[in-house]
């Protein structure tokens, strides 16, 4: 598995899924998906994407 730093992806990928996390730091985020299992027959890639959401 390869751990991607967005913010987007090459044109023709696809999104598999989403998950939002509430962490401190993208370094928090990195160590929440590194343990991921990878659901694919084939290699795959996990992309972590900032986002901030306003009060």
């Amino acid at each position: 598995m390869t751990v991607t730093l967005g913010p987007f992806a090459p044109a023709g990928e696809r999104v598999a899924g989403l998950w939002i996390w509430e962490v401190r730091d993208l370094e928090e985020a990195v160590a929440w998906v590194k343990p991921c299992p990878n659901p694919m027959p084939v290699p795959s890639g996990i992309e972590v994407r900032p986002f901030n959401v306003r009060d």
